[in-house]
């Protein structure tokens, strides 16, 4: 259970990391489009004035400011000087903005067609699909939903107002094709930046892992302590640090020869990941034969029975190791790096002590603060 468990968490914490990640990714692009598309809105508001007499734009351009115009304005805002962590933020607000200009803009293309007898241009049902379909990276299937309403309703007006069956089913054809092709591109879009996520994390993965022994190195080993010490700070909890160093590492390469030095590296870390079974707890390899285990709010005991446990475990491998441990309860005064220091300081120094107690065996330092 415990098991399944951690897995939801590790699922939920990589889709939650890959959800800030398309927002950041997208999130330039999309205030530009959202800065764009209300400078372009703004700009056909006015036309009406001059377009269309007075008791038509008198009910027109307080539509568009209403229904366009202010919802844009607010999304905007959302975007420019809020925090935005989901590619999905603010989805249903961007779905109405769309739906608002769909909608108005096919009624007042049928009250230009029908009362005033006069030719409506139809970019602006082309700029409607470009930003509902691609530019706002809006998920595919509410976006396919809203986008069909408002081609069957542009299809019902022209209809109904004696248009060329023949040149409607054209033009609708060629709205359907836009808004398809826009529609494999957001997919596509989203699919490659899901890919560039993928060997980002590879990457930085690599960067803090140990081919070898398969455990967190020395950069992983400083940027999570520090992390750690931070979470401390805010919660009043302890650190401790265990340094654990192979007893007779070189007489032993020089005795049975590397390969065999590194498969017992690899078994030390095989043990290192099995005695660390609580949630902040981490080993990693620093150097050569030297690792170490950061404890997040562990008690005396705790330290103690994992050192018992390495000590008894690393036997079975005909080799032994020498383990120094501090802990600390977290300065605030003290700077996150600073403290790091110290703590290692303090764990090599007994680490020390315990090779001149006779080896293969833990010496623990006096907590710190």
């Amino acid at each position: 259970m415990s098991s399944d468990n951690n897995k939801v968490d590790t699922n939920s914490s990589y889709n939650q990391e890959l959800d800030n990640f398309l927002s950041q990714s997208t999130l330039v692009f999309k205030k530009w489009s959202l800065f764009g598309c209300l400078l372009i809105y703004v700009m056909f508001t006015v036309i009406d004035y001059f377009r269309f007499p007075p008791e038509t734009y008198k009910i027109t351009i307080p539509l568009k400011i209403l229904f366009v115009i202010l919802p844009l304005i607010v999304s905007m805002y959302l975007h420019w000087f809020r925090d935005v962590k989901s590619i999905r933020a603010h989805m249903k607000l961007h779905l109405f903005i769309y739906f608002n200009v769909g909608l108005l803009h096919i009624m007042i293309f049928a009250f230009a067609k029908t009362l005033l007898d006069s030719h409506f241009s139809e970019l602006g049902f082309v700029l409607l699909i470009l930003f509902g379909c691609l530019m706002m990276m809006l998920p595919v299937a509410p976006t396919l939903i809203v986008s069909a309403v408002l081609l069957f309703t542009m299809f019902v007006v022209n209809a109904l107002s004696d248009q060329n069956m023949m040149e409607l089913v054209f033009r609708m054809t060629i709205y359907s094709l836009l808004m398809c092709l826009c529609l494999i591109v957001n997919i596509s879009l989203h699919r490659l930046l899901i890919a560039n996520h993928k060997i980002i994390q590879q990457l930085y993965g690599d960067s803090i892992t140990d081919r070898l022994t398969g455990l967190k190195n020395r950069r992983y080993f400083v940027q999570q302590t520090i992390d750690l010490i931070e979470k401390a700070k805010a919660e009043k909890k302890k650190i401790s640090l265990l340094v654990i160093d192979i007893d007779n590492f070189k007489e032993m390469n020089d005795k049975h020869g590397h390969s065999y030095g590194d498969d017992r590296l690899t078994n030390l870390g095989e043990i290192l990941r099995s005695v660390c079974i609580r949630e902040h707890d981490f080993p990693c390899r620093l150097s050569g034969d030297e690792f170490a285990i950061v404890m997040y709010d562990a008690e005396q005991a705790d330290v103690s029975k994992v050192c018992q446990d390495l000590l008894t475990d690393i036997q079975l491998y005909d080799m032994a190791v020498s383990i120094g441990t501090v802990s600390t309860k977290v300065d605030e005064l003290t700077s996150d790096s600073l403290l790091k220091d110290k703590l290692f300081e303090e764990a090599d120094k007994a680490l020390y002590k315990a090779k001149d107690s006779g080896r293969n065996t833990y010496y623990s330092a006096p907590d710190l603060i």
